[in-house]
């Protein structure tokens, strides 16, 4: 198949199959931080939202606020450089990734699959600040 025609070509029927057995996952739930980037199946989505990656449609993602034991507010994160009142960016590791501010979204903990790790205070403490300008005006 085209290579270009291939990336426009949304995978739902794999998507659900994951989706699926995440669902049924409730054994192995873990316990989460505020700050804490994590692997997210965030799935195969509609037009412009965000798709996750690879086998498990997922990609990093950051615990922005906790909501209950098992739910918490999402945002996604992008190793492209991105402009944008919508976009702030923050050291990770060594590297620089965008957290992507207008994806938020709620989501279980069933969708984690490996702890990456956690921002520092002066990053997290940018990405409150950027979500309070964008959402709280």
């Amino acid at each position: 198949m085209n290579k270009i025609l291939k990336q426009f070509i949304k995978r739902f029927t794999e998507w659900i199959v994951i989706k699926q057995s995440l669902h049924e996952n409730i054994t192995n739930q873990p316990h989460i931080t505020e700050g804490e980037i994590w692997w997210i199946s965030w799935g195969e989505n509609v037009g412009q939202e965000i798709n996750g990656k690879g086998r498990l449609f997922s990609r990093p993602g950051l615990v922005y606020k906790k909501l209950a034991r098992n739910k918490f507010l999402a945002l996604p994160t992008t190793t492209r450089d991105k402009q944008g009142n919508w976009y702030i960016p923050v050291q990770y590791g060594e590297n620089t990734v965008s957290v992507i501010l207008s994806e938020a979204r709620s989501v279980d903990t069933r969708r984690l699959t490996t702890r990456l790790g956690r921002l520092s205070q002066h990053d997290f403490k940018k990405v409150r600040e950027g979500f309070k300008n964008l959402y709280c005006k």
